[in-house]
């Protein structure tokens, strides 16, 4: 952390980690009170090129077939999916929306080729 203590890496780490590192035109991160989610000028975290089974999985694995042959959603992604909402439209957000990403500012749909993503998760 900035401070030099040491925290576990997992999702919430990423999370506060994104946020810090999401800054508007003032300079002011995700994790400051004078943020202004309108002015974003870098972005904390995003995805490139996944599903929405995609993004679920990084929280655990899944299908969306249940063992009794029926459709369903794992609870670890619903977790996932409520995450990547937060992350969009929270009060502290530190992911581009699609609406954003398919600016020509924010690269028209590929984000990590502007430079202004800090960290990106991308399935190969």
């Amino acid at each position: 952390m900035p401070d030099g203590t040491e925290v576990e890496w997992n999702i919430d780490t990423l999370a506060n980690v994104a946020r810090m590192l999401t800054v508007d035109a003032k300079g002011y991160s995700a994790a400051e009170a004078e943020f202004d989610p309108k002015t974003i000028e870098q972005y904390g975290y995003s995805t490139m090129f996944n599903s929405a089974r995609g993004l679920g999985t990084l929280f655990g694995a899944g299908s969306v077939v249940g063992d009794d042959g029926k459709a369903q959603i794992p609870d670890v992604w619903r977790d996932a999916w409520a995450w990547y909402h937060d992350g969009i439209f929270g009060k502290q957000p530190f992911m581009p929306s699609e609406q954003v990403a398919s600016t020509d500012e924010w690269g028209s749909g590929n984000p990590f080729q502007t430079g202004k993503i800090a960290m990106f998760n991308m399935h190969l």
